[in-house]
């Protein structure tokens, strides 16, 4: 088998801001296309699990891409979508597909992430005005236990107003853990 086409396992992929911050009143507190590229770009041909919210929060299905949904919501539909009611359903209903991406929301993530092998993190760095605003962070210590294993640093741009870096961590090993 050919690494294009092993089996990656699970992954969470979000931006956040330098205190945490994902969204902002059901969107993301920032326009970052870039992000956005990187998303579409590493998401493309796999799984998407995302709580309801987030589903709710899309403009349109996301092509390309098994949508799941997991609600607890037992008469929820979503066009365009599998509903589930737990993470163990939702890798149940994406066992066929080689890339599973959780992109939201935090409870999603919190329930999903001891169960991830990678996590994509974009770190969007707070602009001129200051810190973002939302109403959504993931917890001070989400990263604990994880591991940059890459980093690509991104300055403003015409398109881009804001510094980023896009991240790839890998869960530690135990004895790096215990050092």
């Amino acid at each position: 088998m050919s690494p294009k086409n092993e089996k990656k396992g699970l992954a969470c992929i979000w931006a956040m801001s330098e205190d945490g911050l994902i969204g902002r009143e059901g969107d993301l507190p920032w326009r970052l296309p870039a992000d956005l590229r990187r998303f579409r770009r590493l998401t493309m041909g796999g799984a998407i699990i995302m709580g309801r919210k987030t589903w709710e929060s899309l403009p349109v299905v996301l092509d390309g891409r098994l949508n799941i949904v997991v609600t607890r919501n037992e008469s929820y539909e979503a066009d365009g979508a599998i509903v589930v009611h737990s993470i163990d359903a939702a890798m149940e209903a994406a066992s066929d597909v080689d890339d599973v991406y959780v992109i939201g929301g935090a409870t999603l993530y919190e329930a999903a992430i001891d169960l991830c092998d990678r996590l994509y993190v974009t770190l969007v760095f707070d602009g001129p005005e200051g810190p973002f605003e939302g109403d959504v962070r993931l917890p001070e210590d989400v990263l604990e236990g994880w591991k940059a294993v890459s980093v690509e640093d991104h300055e403003p741009d015409e398109r881009n107003v804001y510094r980023y870096s896009f991240r790839l961590y890998e869960r530690q090993a135990v004895k790096e853990l215990n050092s």
